[in-house]
């Protein structure tokens, strides 16, 4: 059974005030943060040093860890009960961790994948509610 949640979140251009409202909470609270070689400085400090941060991406075709490998490494987080976020930079749509997102779901179809809410959709729930 697995219980930890592993989140998707995208870095955008850089700069952490453009970071959807979600994000810089789940970067200072998780347990495990995969990202990738796109992912500016200036969001990488607002992680804790307590975290697990490990960079898993890819560099003009080097790839540090491959797909197969990431996909083992947030299952493996996931299985261990703790909270997980994969940040990588938005192309077309989707965050690029050396394959779409909707690869990664569909490898790791078994966990648990949530990505930050939008303000616009936080907005939106909250007039639900």
């Amino acid at each position: 059974m697995l219980n930890g949640t592993v989140y998707l979140v995208g870095a955008g251009p850089g700069d952490p005030g453009l970071l959807t409202l979600e994000a810089p909470r789940l970067l200072k609270t998780s347990d495990v943060i995969f990202h990738d070689d796109l992912v500016s400085p200036e969001i990488l400090d607002l992680i804790p040093e307590h975290v697990h941060v490990e960079n898993v991406g890819k560099r003009c075709g080097h790839a540090r860890v491959s797909q197969s490998q990431i996909h083992s490494l947030m299952i493996n987080a996931a299985r261990e009960r703790w909270e997980v976020v994969v940040v990588g930079v938005i192309h077309r749509g989707e965050i690029r961790m050396g394959h779409s997102k909707r690869r990664a779901v569909a490898s790791v179809a078994a966990l648990l994948f949530r990505s930050a809410p939008s303000h616009e959709q936080r907005e939106q729930a909250e007039r639900v509610n």
